[in-house]
């Protein structure tokens, strides 16, 4: 936390920084003082004394709003009116603190602080997170139609291809809203068992059913304040579909077990890859729900439709992963070239994982082409093998589909069996290919992985580098 004290009274610049030793706490006697101090180092809070030799301290808090409009700021003053007060309050003043001080009062006030510029941090990583990454038309639109639904508190619906990133969207969406300091609770609801359905969502009440033995929330309650987001939600039974909207209906839900109604102070969004109004007219999906939950909806185009992503898609990924593994690797031109040609019936998830594999087989610190090739020969990708020869090409589905066959897993592991090199070797390609199987099923998380193999994830690391999987 860094302070800035504003006072032409050195004695009091003193008092703050014995009060606030855990802060780095910056004096300035003078409005020329405090700007230099801001423009060279950032302040998270900001005293200002309302009367100070040459200027009005409400002057200062002016310009400090102006040009420094994250700087939370306080004042202080020995002989400020009802009205000054008000003044600075209507300005932008979080506070205002009379003279002599409390210094318990100003330590309540930096910790208030602190809080929220922790909050803020936090928020502002999500938020980088979580950018919606790409310059083709279809991303400009995606993002200009996430902003300006972001804070409309109706149900979303985002449909797209299977690896579009929907949930992705769901969390730019919940981060730019006015919901973004409550919770984001994400339910998969092909995941649910359909029996466990209403208690996974409403909760239940003790003694609700054999084993309730203590009272459990639903996700509804655990996204109070924020966003549920159910993902698949086109794979919902009839018999719950009939449940969740009377929720989205009425704005409240029983728990099982409950004798009276919960308020429901959620926005929901929802996502599919199956095309509900096709399910609506052959009677899977409710009507009625479905007019409920496409208040918006939002389209998240696959990754063949907008190919000049796929570059700043890449170096993205190649960052991350890198980051991750404490590795420096960057793939050249020519690899570009083969990632540009492919089909990506996987869409962005693919590109994400053959990316890792790239970072995981490269033992240089180049990717050329040559290496993603020999990627797509090895994983045996059923969407983008095909293109991968003609770097340049677009890729169509029909070499996609037929270079997924031809290097399908069957015959990867059957090319492990039958290649002629010894017991030790053998193991080794093995223990490759499990360990990057894993590596990419758990979306590049090592310590994930680890533990999906039963292993320390300092040993796993070990391990990948003893391989080459550096």
């Amino acid at each position: 936390m860094k302070v800035l004290v504003v006072d032409d009274e050195r004695d009091i610049r003193d008092a703050f920084s014995m009060v606030l030793s855990d802060c780095e706490v910056i004096g300035a006697a003078s409005l020329s003082e405090a700007v230099s101090v801001m423009t060279e180092d950032s302040v998270d809070v900001a005293f200002i004394d309302l009367r100070l030799r040459a200027e009005s301290g409400l002057d200062v808090l002016s310009i400090v709003k102006e040009r420094f409009p994250s700087v939370c700021c306080v004042m202080i003053s020995a002989h400020a009116s009802v009205g000054e007060a008000v003044e600075a309050v209507r300005m932008g003043a979080l506070d205002f603190l009379e003279k002599p001080l409390s210094f318990d009062r100003i330590r309540l006030i930096v910790d208030r602080v602190s809080e929220h510029v922790f909050a803020s941090r936090v928020l502002s990583g999500e938020m980088e997170r979580y950018e919606l990454v790409g310059s083709s038309p279809a991303m400009q639109r995606l993002r200009a139609v996430v902003s300006r639904v972001a804070d409309v508190d109706v149900p979303v619906l985002i449909t797209g291809e299977s690896g579009t990133g929907k949930e992705h969207v769901a969390h730019r969406l919940h981060l730019e809203s006015r919901r973004a300091r409550g919770p984001l609770v994400c339910v998969n609801c092909a995941a649910i068992p359909e029996e466990l359905f209403e208690s996974e969502l409403f909760g239940h009440e003790r003694g609700a059913f054999t084993g309730a033995d203590r009272r459990r929330p639903g996700r509804i309650e655990e996204a109070r304040g924020g966003t549920l987001f159910l993902d698949e939600v086109g794979e919902l039974p009839l018999s719950q579909q009939a449940k969740l909207l009377r929720v989205l209906e009425s704005g409240d839900f029983y728990p099982v077990g409950a004798s009276s109604p919960r308020s429901c102070n959620v926005r929901f969004v929802f996502a599919t890859n199956r095309d509900l109004y096709g399910e609506v007219e052959r009677g899977a999906f409710r009507e009625d729900l479905w007019y409920r939950i496409s208040t918006v909806l939002i389209d998240v185009p696959p990754l063949r439709e907008r190919r000049e992503d796929i570059r700043g898609l890449a170096m993205l990924f190649f960052r991350r992963v890198c980051g991750e593994l404490g590795r420096s690797v960057l793939p050249d031109d020519s690899a570009f070239a083969v990632l540009e040609g492919l089909s990506y019936r996987g869409n962005v998830r693919e590109l994400q994982q053959l990316v890792w594999r790239c970072v995981l087989s490269c033992s240089g610190p180049v990717v050329d082409a040559d290496c993603v090739r020999r990627v797509l020969s090895s994983a045996g990708s059923a969407g983008s093998a095909g293109s991968a020869g003609s770097a340049g090409s677009a890729g169509s589905a029909g070499s996609a589909g037929s270079a997924g066959s031809a290097g399908s897993a069957g015959g990867r592991w059957r090319e492990l069996f039958e290649k002629q090199r010894s017991l030790r070797d053998a193991r080794c390609d093995f223990e490759r290919e499990y360990i990057m199987y894993h590596v990419e099923r758990c979306g590049g998380n090592v310590s994930a992985a680890a533990r999906a193999m039963s292993m320390i994830p300092a040993n796993l690391l070990r391990r990948m580098k003893e391989l080459g999987l550096k």
